[in-house]
């Protein structure tokens, strides 16, 4: 009677029942009175116990059972099994799983599931596969929501394998349900299996039945993941209910590079009321750094600043980050200027990003002032900062003081900076098998006109099994320059016919420029289509070939004469988008700030150089790789990128 008041008080004074029932264990245990014979005396000790989580307490009751021979049945194991479980005790209810197998004590679905499910919480792969083998020879555990349990609890165990071989089995004899569907596509998207998952969906949508809202979810953050931004956007708008944020913010990250797409969804948050949480500002303040819209960015920052955000870490940093990819230091200084510590990482960064060593380490300095400890991220910034001064002595002392946060990351910048000082062996053996450190040693041999060290590392880089097509594209146009700079024609003709054999295309880039408060996009050829920029292009060529400048055929890959490679040079984007900015009202010596999707060529850099010369305007380009600041005729990368 004691037993049963302890566990009908458990739910409403759990630590009175759960002492209480502890008591009446030890006065058992020191046979201070005759055991209980009974089973309900033991399960209602049980469920006090396990009402104040005493599992290891709960767990021992069985035992104490089997030693005064009152043989543990269904109820008390299923009691203490399903408690465990919830719990995530994997191995505690293993135990009491299989001490139910040796006494043939049937495990019922629902608890199988319970015991399934926090195996997989709790990574216990071996533990998996002993149930599924259990399973395996009793059919009624393994209907449409074991079956289920079993592949996302592989899933979570990272075996994806096992997952998809147990969905392939079911499929073999019946339509996967709805809800097997869901979770393969679950599996498919954490392992990135993309293609995959995009494929089970479609799979569920031709099978007629309703698309739960918990896998359109899951499917827009795939479409997004995975480019497929019509895809995303089509399924976004057929949503009968609101869009999850984690979901969302993925979707804005895919729309950065489409301009509509974006404003649409700024539109929808602000309506929505999306813009309160700092997860998807800062999402859409990403999206815009990426496409290049400093306007926009400075309307975020505008209705953030009059906001509790502005006071928010991950907000500021945010702005801080994307003012210095689209160029514009001195407003992410602005945004930076109460010297909040917990925002110096993201201002170190931003000077990184631009080569300011001096200013990178004075806010080195305030942040171990500030009694932080660096990062390795942080030490990563500061030797990117380095190796874009061609720092190298500062270098060498941050890796001699902070070599423990050394990460495999940072060798690229090392390799950079000695490359940038001229120091190409050092460069060379550093990159060992590298593929970014590679191109930044391939990138070195252009700007030291080292044809045969640029000849050596490109066939490492082609001899590498997972060199993706467009790095090769890439290597091959450098090499085109090496050998275009030594004035070695017909070695960058034949370089040209071997990327043809090889199916290998460099994508055209897109130059973007800020006029106006708008972002306006240019690709090469677009004078053709608009007279008034092809009279600024060309007033813009007659300045710079009347100061020197003279267009080098040789940077193009695809051209088949002479003639039409000196025409590609001329219009590449970059060059429309600077006579686009020369010819617009800006007010008198107003920067010009570009933005390119691909590195910038040779030629394109000699004429920027020239720009700020002769029109007396600094000129900001981002491509790539770097950002390049012109002044008077010169180059912040030192003619190194």
């Amino acid at each position: 009677m004691f037993a049963a008041c302890c566990a009908a008080a458990g739910s409403e004074s759990p630590d009175a029942a759960a002492a209480a029932a502890e008591q009446l264990l030890n006065v058992v245990r020191s046979n201070l009175a005759p055991p209980p014979d009974k089973p309900p005396f033991f399960v209602n000790v049980a469920k006090a116990l396990l009402a104040h989580r005493r599992f290891d307490s709960a767990a021992s009751v069985l035992t104490l059972m089997e030693a005064h021979n009152v043989p543990p049945g269904i109820q008390i194991y299923t009691l203490i099994l399903a408690g465990l479980a919830r719990a995530n005790r994997s191995r505690q209810a293993m135990a009491v799983f299989h001490a139910m197998v040796r006494r043939g004590v049937p495990v019922d679905a629902p608890v199988f599931t319970l015991l399934v499910n926090a195996c997989g919480r709790c990574r216990d792969l071996d533990a998996l596969r002993s149930l599924h083998a259990h399973a395996y020879q009793r059919p009624a555990l393994l209907d449409d929501i074991g079956a289920c349990s079993l592949m996302f609890a592989y899933d979570r165990c990272w075996a994806l394998d096992a997952a998809e071989r147990m969905f392939l089995e079911r499929c073999a004899v019946s339509a996967p349900t709805t809800a097997m569907l869901h979770v393969m596509i679950v599996a498919y998207r954490r392992h990135g299996r993309l293609g995959v998952a995009v494929d089970t969906f479609e799979r569920m949508k031709a099978s007629g039945v309703p698309i739960p809202d918990r896998t359109r979810q899951n499917m827009l953050c795939v479409y997004s993941k995975a480019g497929l931004v019509d895809e995303a956007l089509d399924l976004f708008r057929s949503a009968t209910t609101n869009v999850d944020t984690s979901a969302f913010v993925m979707l804005v990250q895919a729309c950065a590079r489409d301009r509509p797409a974006l404003a649409d969804l700024h539109r929808h948050a602000m309506e929505r009321s999306l813009m309160r949480q700092d997860d998807v500002l800062v999402a859409f303040v990403s999206a815009y750094q990426h496409a290049g819209d400093l306007p926009a960015i400075q309307n975020l920052q505008a209705y953030a600043s009059g906001t509790l955000f502005w006071q928010h870490d991950a907000v500021r940093s945010a702005f801080i980050l994307a003012y210095a990819y689209c160029s514009s230091i001195d407003l992410a200084e602005r945004v930076f200027d109460d010297r909040r510590a917990s925002c110096l990482t993201s201002m170190v960064a931003a000077y990184a990003q631009h080569g300011l060593l001096p200013e990178a380490m004075g806010a080195f300095r305030q942040f171990t002032g500030a009694g932080l400890r660096p990062n390795s991220n942080v030490i990563g910034h500061l030797l990117q900062a380095c190796a874009r001064a061609g720092a190298l002595h500062e270098a060498a002392d941050l890796v001699s003081a902070h070599g423990a946060h050394w990460a495999p990351g940072h060798a690229v910048h090392v390799v950079d900076l000695y490359g940038r000082i001229g120091d190409l062996d050092h460069a060379e053996r550093l990159a060992a098998d590298d593929l970014l450190s590679l191109m930044t040693v391939l990138a070195a041999c252009r700007s030291h006109k080292d044809v045969a060290r640029a000849e050596r590392v490109l066939g490492r880089i082609r001899s590498t099994a997972l060199s993706p097509a467009n790095v090769l594209a890439a290597a091959y146009r450098i090499m085109s320059d090496v050998y275009a700079s030594v004035g070695r024609a017909g070695d960058v003709a034949q370089l040209h016919d071997e990327m043809r054999a090889r199916n290998l295309t460099v994508v055209p880039g897109r130059t973007t420029v800020i006029v106006d408060d708008r972002a306006v996009h240019f690709r090469s050829g677009d004078d053709a289509h608009d007279p008034n920029l092809r009279d600024a292009h060309r007033r813009l060529m007659k300045d710079l070939e009347a100061h020197g400048y003279a267009t080098d055929p040789c940077t193009v890959v695809s051209s088949e004469s002479p003639l039409d490679a000196r025409r590609s040079v001329r219009g590449h984007s970059e060059k429309l988008a600077l006579a686009f900015a020369l010819s617009a009202p800006l007010p008198a010596g107003a920067p010009i700030r570009l933005a390119k999707t691909t590195r910038v060529c040779p030629d394109c850099h000699d004429a920027a150089k020239r720009v700020s010369q002769i029109y007396d305007r600094d000129v900001y380009l981002r491509d790539e790789r770097r950002h390049h600041r012109f002044r008077d005729g010169q180059c912040s990368c030192g003619d190194v990128w």
